[in-house]
């Protein structure tokens, strides 16, 4: 039997032994730590070899009870080696980050043994009973739960209502929407890879996207052929979603007929005019994230009894944005008919000019990424009921 080397060095050992009996090799570890451990009586002749340098006692102790097919447990300082039996539980209290009470319930679940139980509530505590051993593994995933980046993402939007005038006078006659959505689209997927390649001019082709959106912005609240519709800002989390409402909702009663041919009014439906933007993000990438967009421009033109006669247009769309970009998203042509714009809004949506014109939904985006505060400080021992 060869007995162990060991050097300590703030709280790591440094051991090395060939086949020297569990028993005396725990007695060994606790003289040098000062460490209570105890090992279940049939493993006291159990032979152990190991070979570490600069290791955490608790990862000595768990790499030997994986080696001999045990658990190993910890309350405070104390250790205990061997195999738990079902009485052996213990109770899990600390305040859990990032996850909501329903989710936080749903991720502890999938850990909790036959005879777990688990409850979470809004203000992010949650309660756990059952086995000292499945007590570790959550307490382990909450920790790496909280650890895991937390990113968040800015989206401004533009609306522009342009007339054909507007592109001649920027020289734009000859270039369609969709040379203008590839152009700036590519500008940003372009400078995103430069980035990522260390290319110091990484970001001339995004500011000259940025530019050219703010130059066509500052064009449009200097000339009368275009139009600025709205400019909402979105701070979305990374899974978070945004809505953003500038209009008016119009309750639309319910009506009920009685036996006796009595109407009277049970309750209402809400119809929501003028714009309606919604949106939701989901990081792809460290760089990019896909990003649901719905835009809606309407308005109330009349009724045919109760029912309301509503006017306008809806975009949706689905796209993948790099941080950084400059994106056309969508572009809408108005209709050469006059249309009426009693109770709206946004007239200049609705008034067809004589010369034309579109609509454009334009975004940038960029994302800030952010760790949250470091791991819970909640310690990892639990209040065991007892030990055998």
């Amino acid at each position: 039997m060869q007995m162990p080397e060991i050097a300590e060095t703030q709280s790591r050992l440094t051991i090395s032994t060939s086949g020297m009996p569990l028993k005396s090799f725990l007695r060994w570890i606790a003289d040098r730590t000062g460490a209570s451990i105890i090992c279940d009586q049939t493993l006291d002749e159990s032979p152990v070899t190991i070979d570490v340098s600069n290791t955490p006692l608790a990862d000595i102790l768990s790499a030997v009870a994986r080696r001999l097919s045990v658990d190993l447990t910890q309350q405070g300082n104390l250790y205990y080696m061997g195999t738990l039996k079902p009485e052996d539980r213990g109770v899990l209290v600390r305040k859990v980050r990032r996850l909501d009470a329903d989710n936080l319930q749903k991720t502890v679940e999938v850990l909790l043994s036959e005879m777990g139980r688990a409850a979470s509530y809004s203000d992010g505590l949650l309660v756990v009973g059952d086995r000292v051993r499945v007590l570790q593994r959550i307490h382990a995933m909450l920790d790496q739960i909280e650890a895991a980046e937390s990113n968040t993402w800015i989206v401004q939007l533009y609306l522009i209502s342009r007339q054909d005038s507007f592109n001649r006078e920027l020289g734009l006659e000859t270039d369609t929407a969709l040379d203008l959505a590839a152009t700036f689209a590519n500008s940003s997927s372009w400078a995103r890879t430069l980035v990522s390649s260390g290319v110091s001019r990484s970001h001339s082709k995004s500011a000259s996207a940025s530019g050219a959106l703010s130059a066509m912005l500052v064009a449009a609240h200097t000339t009368g052929s275009a139009k600025v519709i709205a400019e909402p800002l979105m701070l979305l989390l990374d899974g978070g979603s945004c809505k953003f409402q500038d209009g008016q909702t119009y309750p639309i009663p319910q009506r009920t007929v009685s036996d006796s041919g009595t109407v009277t009014t049970s309750g209402f439906d809400y119809v929501e005019t003028g714009l309606v933007i919604q949106s939701s993000l989901r990081e792809v990438s460290p760089t990019t994230a896909k990003c649901v967009l719905t835009v809606q421009l309407t308005s109330i033109s009349g009724y045919v009894e109760d029912a309301p006669i509503i006017n306008g247009q809806k975009f949706n769309t689905t796209a993948v944005l790099e941080t950084g970009g400059v994106y056309l998203l969508g572009s809408m042509s108005r209709k050469e008919e006059q249309r009426s714009t009693e109770g709206t809004f946004f007239p200049s949506l609705f008034d067809k000019s004589k010369n034309g014109g579109d609509i454009q939904v334009w975004l940038r985006c960029y994302r800030i990424a952010g760790p949250l505060s470091s791991v819970s400080a909640v310690p990892t021992d639990f209040a065991a009921d007892a030990y055998p």
